[in-house]
């Protein structure tokens, strides 16, 4: 909520930083539209509650957002702030008979809100051998790198391994791009202190999570890379062709898909806790008629730009101006009044970036990440690469049909390989 007497309160916690950009607009579409990042792992091996629930305080000490609130005095940019001695949520109920899918589609339905609680909450489905745990967090505190990292050290830590130092909070991003900080705003609302309960009614999410094999993706990768592209090109092209042969707008009307881009390597941050990503979008016209990977090739090629810190810093400037004025957490029409982040497509491709698979007596058999995104007819794919399988999450309010299938057979056949 905005803390008006912010003052009385000082005693909680302290002030960490300001929200950056696009930090700051995550928070504020929380309450009609939130973009919860989320993570589904699998994992094989005894355990206890008990152990998970050590292992969950263990990981909350290691992530300064972890222990934080987002607090807000009017007419100034919200910012993180302590929030000491309030554990991480963690529900639990029982593996058999838990639907997965549906578990992962009712954590947006479940704001954050304006309240203080943390910034993060956990479902574990646990049984003696198996269990599958579920992490959520307010996309205004974590990416999906970070969310694979805390995942692999709660694993870690229920196996009773040690975990490292705690990480540093980082600046907001575009001070490390010789922005400085945000600055004030060019124009205040008057609104009322937001309201803490959600008051919209959006269609449930639906889930589908896919495996692509290792023998698949190993054709995808090798075919790719022989016509000059990446599986990042071909993905593009594979879902925006599917969607295409889908829906009858994508055939009309251009396309967007949002790819969003982990700045990390080029800060030299491997492995850094936050929000360290800009989107690059791609449109598809309903022109466009290239050989699949001709139009692979020009799609990656659209990307490169993005990847450079000249255009990412544009680009978080502009991200900054979208929450230049102050907007109303209850008005969807003060949060993006310009529709900047409208878009019909996101894939969030994590590449392979090592997932630890085993972790002592515990062995981790699959990794889900997903995020909600866009607006009600927005398609958001996720995909991860763990032990040489492709981890698919599709997640939408009103989701194309058989999008994923339709796109991973086109994949297929371009490839050469065969699907079994």
């Amino acid at each position: 909520m905005f803390h008006h007497a912010h003052h009385q309160e000082a005693s909680r916690g302290e002030k960490l930083r300001i929200l950056d950009g696009l930090e700051e607009y995550f928070w504020l579409s929380e309450n009609t539209f939130p973009r919860t990042t989320m993570i589904l792992a699998e994992v094989e091996g005894a355990t206890t509650v008990e152990a998970w629930r050590d292992a969950l305080s263990i990981v909350q000490q290691r992530y300064p957002l972890l222990s934080a609130r987002i607090c807000k005095n009017p007419g100034e940019h919200p910012y993180f702030e302590t929030l000491p001695g309030a554990p991480l949520p963690l529900r639990v109920i029982p593996l058999e008979g838990a639907n997965l899918d549906a578990l992962i589609a009712r954590e947006p339905v479940t704001s954050f809100a304006h309240v203080d609680a943390p910034l993060a909450r956990l479902t574990l489905c646990h049984s003696a051998e198996r269990s599958v745990i579920l992490f959520s967090a307010h996309h205004a505190a974590c990416d999906g790198r970070t969310n694979v990292r805390i995942i692999e050290d709660l694993i870690a830590a229920v196996s009773g391994a040690t975990l490292g130092d705690p990480l540093p909070l980082l600046p907001a991003i575009g001070e490390l791009f010789g922005l400085g900080e945000p600055g004030p705003y060019a124009e205040l609302c008057r609104a009322k202190a937001p309201s803490s309960t959600l008051r919209f009614s959006l269609p449930r999410p639906r889930v589908l999570r896919h495996l692509l094999p290792a023998k698949d993706l190993n054709a995808i990768w090798a075919t790719a890379r022989a016509e000059g592209t990446t599986v990042q090109g071909a993905l593009l092209a594979a879902f925006f062709l599917a969607g295409r042969c889908s829906t009858q707008r994508w055939r009309t009307t251009p396309v967007v898909c949002f790819s969003p881009i982990d700045l990390r390597p080029m800060l030299d941050l491997s492995g850094a806790a936050g929000v360290l990503i800009s989107v690059h979008p791609s449109v598809m016209r309903p022109s466009d008629n290239l050989p699949f990977w001709e139009f692979a090739r020009v799609l990656k090629q659209g990307m490169r730009a993005s990847q450079t810190k000249d255009v990412t810093a544009l680009g978080l400037n502009a991200v900054r101006e979208v929450v230049q004025c102050e907007g109303d957490p209850d008005d969807l029409n003060t949060i993006d009044a310009k529709g900047l982040y409208n878009h019909d497509l996101m894939i969030s491709n994590y590449g392979d970036p090592g997932v630890r698979t085993s972790f002592g007596h515990l062995t981790l058999k699959a990794l889900y990440p997903s995020v909600i995104t866009g607006d009600v007819n927005t398609q958001s794919i996720s995909v991860l690469t763990v032990a040489g399988n492709l981890h698919i999450t599709h997640i939408s309010r009103q989701p194309l049909p058989s999008l994923v299938e339709d796109a991973s057979a086109i994949l297929l056949d371009a490839s050469g390989a065969t699907s079994t």
